[in-house]
């Protein structure tokens, strides 16, 4: 979803991130990233993969 949000802001003159209402979907898909990588270590388990 983050990435869906991000390709559809390219292009398009965006606010600095701290004047917006909502996080960058670049920032907040390495955020997420790395909350995975911290909660998985060995990787996502096979019944949470899409």
């Amino acid at each position: 979803m983050m990435e869906v949000l991000e390709s559809a802001n390219r292009g398009g003159s965006s606010p600095p991130e701290f004047l917006s209402t909502h996080p960058n979907p670049g920032n907040r898909i390495e955020e997420l990233q790395r909350d995975i990588a911290e909660d998985f270590p060995q990787g996502l388990p096979a019944n949470l993969k899409p």
